[in-house]
């Protein structure tokens, strides 16, 4: 029989010990674009609210603190560590990590997941595999070894030593708890692509047992913009598909909506006007129009249904990337162009190519007294793209009145893929529940 236990999925929102990043395996994503001074900012924030561990990876601890103290940000809370692994080696260098498949930068998807109990004892859930890249691989695998590793030193590290294990595949970004018996996550993700072997019956009672899950709020599927950046072109500035993704997770939950409190649900939203402006926004509206019609007749443990607040999706940014500059995002990109064709049997392109960032006001963290968000505007954009941000920061301040929203510019970050929630864990402080 699998193992039962009482403890539940802990909302985001509830109070936090600590919040672990990986610093940046290099300062640009790309020329121009300072991956570096987003963690700078990001450290500087979190620093002020909560524990901060920094993951230092393949730089020292001596040149992050150099680097974060040039930024002006304190160090009194904030700890240095290193993922070291008992049975398996680590990567030593960017270029072995790569070799191994293993993705270092985004601990959301495979830190420690934590689950409390009444009292405030915590332990740690695990699954078979914890990275989308890896789908059709088992913990035996090397890369899929080594992430699960990184899950379990991370949760020895915050003094957790029970580990509930599943047979299922999923990463943090795919799931959002309210706290209270409720799991959002998007169906064609959690079910079609990471466990297509299981029914959705199965997959709701594996969820059940591992979070004490008593509904779910399956949203139909995620955005358009997070489909596999590998599977082809997509609509560019012209409306003709002639652009493509620059990395993507795939189908995460949390790039299109999130639980803000235990009853109220946060969802990204396309405006008729956008849609009709933008093939890209009309792509994006007809899968979020879908989840609100989802999160509209869903509702909690108690029968009341969900309150919902829609937020704006930030205005589009292409940015012009050589395939043939060898750079993080260029890397991401290192297997599909050794093939001919990219999944959806195409070419794979070639020379200047516009790229689409993993754009999101939705992919915000949420700790003790504030709220770290998105935004995309500098000089010589158009004052549109300052528009949304502000709009974008006001939802926030309006569905988290006591906490400060603080909005970084982390057009970098999510060039490489992810945003500030991906490229944070949070882990909620033990406390007694009641």
């Amino acid at each position: 029989m699998l193992e039962r236990h009482n403890y539940r999925g802990v909302g985001e929102f509830e109070p936090q010990e600590s919040v672990l990043l990986t610093w940046p395996s290099c300062k640009y994503v790309y020329p121009g674009y300072d991956w570096e001074s987003v963690a700078v900012e990001i450290v500087r924030e979190l620093q002020a609210v909560v524990k901060v561990h920094i993951q230092v990876d393949f730089r020292t601890p001596d040149e992050i603190s150099g680097i974060l103290k040039e930024g002006g940000v304190s160090l009194d809370n904030v700890e240095f560590v290193k993922f070291t692994s008992d049975f398996i080696d680590v990567p030593k260098t960017q270029q072995e990590a790569y070799d191994m498949n293993y993705e270092v930068s985004y601990f959301r998807d495979y830190g420690a997941e934590v689950v409390m109990d009444d009292e405030g004892n915590r332990a740690n859930v695990e699954f078979d595999q914890a990275w989308f890249m890896l789908a059709g691989s088992t913990r035996y695998d090397r890369a899929a070894a080594l992430q699960l590793a990184a899950q379990r030193w991370h949760a020895e590290l915050v003094g957790i030593d029970r580990h509930i294990t599943s047979m299922f595949t999923s990463e943090g970004g795919d799931r959002e708890l309210n706290g209270d018996g409720v799991f959002m996550g998007v169906a064609r993700t959690e079910i079609e692509k990471r466990n297509p072997q299981y029914t959705k019956e199965e997959v709701e009672r594996e969820y059940s047992r591992l979070f004490n899950v008593k509904k779910f709020v399956w949203l139909p599927d995620g955005s358009y913009d997070d489909e596999d950046y590998a599977m082809g072109a997509i609509p560019g500035p012209d409306g003709k598909y002639n652009a493509y993704r620059s990395q993507t997770a795939n189908g995460h939950v949390d790039e299109i909506a999130r639980f803000v409190s235990a009853d109220t649900i946060l969802l990204a939203e396309v405006t008729e006007e956008e849609a009709e402006k933008e093939e890209l926004a009309r792509l994006n509206k007809e899968r979020l129009d879908a989840a609100y019609d989802v999160i509209k007749a869903a509702t909690d443990v108690h029968g009341n249904p969900f309150r919902i607040v829609r937020m704006p999706v930030p205005e589009t940014i292409y940015v012009d990337f050589d395939m043939d500059v060898d750079s993080v995002v260029g890397t991401a990109w290192a297997d599909v162009k050794k093939q001919k064709t990219l999944t959806d049997g195409s070419p794979v392109p070639k020379g200047v190519v516009k790229f689409l960032p993993a754009l999101s006001y939705c992919n915000f963290l949420i700790t003790n007294q504030l709220v770290l968000a998105q935004k995309y505007y500098s000089d010589g954009m158009p004052l549109s793209v300052k528009e949304k941000d502000e709009q974008a920061k006001k939802v926030l301040e309006q569905c988290f009145p006591d906490r400060k929203v603080v909005q970084i510019n982390t057009l970098a970050l999510n060039l490489n893929g992810g945003g500030i929630h991906c490229f944070t864990r949070h882990i909620p402080a033990s406390r007694r529940r009641g």
